[in-house]
């Protein structure tokens, strides 16, 4: 298991900041947030280069998106009401009431399917090909 590193306090409202969405963070810019910390802008920079400091960013983007989840999940079941089918599957989904399936036709043996999964790339590369070589004997 990774050591947990301490931040200094500036180096923690640095890290809440970059975990803010934009839209919401105050100060707006890096060079506001510089100067409110009373650091030079290439400090924060340096700082977004410390080991485990971009992981600590992700972690507590995490914490602020698990705050948000009850007005996404209202907003995704609001988008399902209005009859969205994505919005009605993602839901479904989420809630382990639907699993996307895939037919495969098990006739045929490995070398068999990959053969014909081959044989699906030829014919698409077949294709391009010919609307190629056709637009150029066009123009």
């Amino acid at each position: 298991m990774p050591k947990a590193t301490t931040w200094t306090k500036k180096q923690q409202l640095f890290l809440q900041w970059l975990a803010t969405p934009k839209t919401d963070r105050a100060p707006k810019t890096r060079d506001e947030l510089a100067a409110e910390l009373a650091v030079d802008r290439r400090t924060l920079t340096r700082w977004d280069h410390l080991p485990g400091f971009m992981d600590a960013v992700f972690a507590e983007a995490g914490i602020v998106l698990d705050a948000r989840m009850p007005q996404i999940l209202a907003k995704l079941g609001d988008t399902a009401e209005l009859g969205s089918m994505e919005a009605i599957k993602f839901a479904l989904e989420l809630r382990g009431r639907y699993v996307p399936t895939t037919n495969i036709n098990a006739n045929l043996s490995p070398a068999d399917a990959l053969a014909a999964t081959l044989a699906g790339f030829d014919d698409a590369a077949d294709a391009e090909l010919q609307d190629w070589e056709n637009g150029r004997r066009t123009s």
